[in-house]
């Protein structure tokens, strides 16, 4: 069939204007593929002149993207050769966007078809400015960020209605009752209770800010720093300071003298400790006549 009598086969389907339509819905795969080929064909017949040739209409939830376009992903059984391109629209997308953000995502991925068949693409998946210029004369404004201002080419790329362009007159003259029948309750599973235990609490190191949990009656220190932990959101035990959150925040800043001898204080009475226990066991061997160095084994 000739594009013109394919255009002609297409306006006759689609008179202008779109009269609503209703679909079985006791058959939903067929009402809901009747409702995207119609789609299809009308944006076809009004945004590419019915030059477009015919693809493979899928839903797929792929990367979770909104849809692709997958050049001549398909052949006819009886003519490998013959290669069919595929056009998918994310299904959990039906319910989660407007309709216009869905209508706009299919023409998206059938100016890709429109490259593919009538223009040079690029490497897959990049939009390059041939394709860019195609989509903003059928009202369609690329960018990389779905926003004005946007870079309008690259390998990511959304887009937006122009006002007043194609694709808006389009959209809004088609009736509601084309758009999708069915919409998709996506993949989102029922969140199960948190198998964590409530009652561990979470300790930080007031030096190095690291974090240990535990129970809220654990007591354990920072080897690194020779600091005691402290719980989350309370002051350290003892000493009136100010919260383990203040004190992240304190560690933030340029370190003060005051701080400093502080800090050089605490190890100080670490060391004198650990100085009297060695002395306390030393003078505990000398008393039970134990020597300090085991003698070495005959060999």
């Amino acid at each position: 069939m000739s594009a013109a009598a394919s255009l002609a086969r297409v306006v006759e389907l689609h008179p202008d204007p779109p009269t609503p339509v209703s679909y079985d819905t006791e058959r939903p795969t067929q009402a809901q593929y009747m409702a995207f080929q119609r789609m299809f064909s009308y944006f076809n017949a009004k945004l590419f002149d019915g030059s477009l040739p015919e693809p493979m209409l899928t839903f797929s939830r792929k990367s979770k993207a909104s849809g692709f376009f997958a050049p001549d992903r398909w052949s006819a059984r009886d003519d490998e050769k013959r290669g069919v391109s595929e056009i998918a629209v994310n299904p959990d997308h039906l319910k989660s966007e407007p309709p216009v953000e869905i209508a706009s995502t299919l023409v998206h991925e059938m100016a890709h078809l429109w490259q593919h068949t009538h223009g040079k693409p690029s490497r897959p998946g990049y939009h390059n400015n041939e394709w860019s210029s195609r989509m903003e004369s059928i009202g369609l404004q690329p960018s990389a960020t779905g926003e004005p201002g946007g870079r309008r080419v690259g390998q990511k790329m959304s887009d937006y209605p122009i006002p007043g362009g194609l694709f808006e007159t389009a959209f809004g003259a088609m009736p509601d009752s084309w758009f999708f029948p069915f919409l998709s309750k996506g993949t989102e599973r029922e969140k199960k209770p948190s198998t964590s235990d409530s009652s561990k609490s979470k300790f930080l190191c007031p030096t190095c800010g690291d974090i240990a949990r535990g129970k809220p009656s654990l007591l354990i220190s920072c080897i690194k720093c020779r600091v005691a932990f402290v719980r989350d959101g309370e002051t350290r035990a003892g000493t009136g300071s100010q919260p383990a959150a203040e004190e992240r925040q304190a560690r933030s800043a340029p370190p003060t003298r005051s701080r400093a001898k502080l800090v050089s204080t605490m190890r100080l009475d670490e060391v004198r400790e650990s100085v009297e226990s060695n002395v306390q066991d030393a003078i505990a061997r000398l008393r039970s006549g134990k020597p300090d160095v085991e003698p070495a084994a005959n060999a």
